[in-house]
């Protein structure tokens, strides 16, 4: 049952439009679905286990909302992000991101991003 169940969640993950990125409490990518890939322009294979700081050297607490949850343990909801992908590409999304505990103790953030790269181009002009 456990294999079936685990299945359908990467087919959800890499189905929706959204994009999912879950990282531990030490900030190391465990999940990075399809749709972030497309937001972003990385491949899951370059940000999977690896530390955000390595993946987006630019952050930090106030800018991330990966980082900001990791270290407080308080949920951001709809919170817009600007930022340069390593293309130069400015990207804007919007998202919600939420700590992780297992039995009291943070243990990871999940952040639902919604890609507003376009919608942020169309106001600029």
């Amino acid at each position: 049952m456990q294999g079936i169940l685990n299945d359908a969640i990467i087919d959800i993950l890499s189905s929706i439009e959204e994009g999912v990125h879950v990282v531990n409490e030490n900030g190391i990518t465990l999940v990075y679905n399809k749709a972030m890939e497309e937001i972003e322009g990385l491949s899951e294979s370059l940000v999977v286990g690896k530390h955000l700081m390595d993946v987006y050297p630019e952050w930090t607490r106030e800018t991330s909302t990966l980082l900001t949850v990791l270290s407080t343990g308080v949920p951001i909801i709809d919170q817009e992000q600007l930022y340069i992908n390593f293309k130069g590409q400015k990207i804007t999304t919007i998202n919600s991101t939420y700590p992780i505990y297992r039995e009291g103790q943070l243990v990871g953030a999940v952040e639902i991003s919604k890609n507003h790269t376009h919608v942020s181009k169309m106001s600029e002009k």
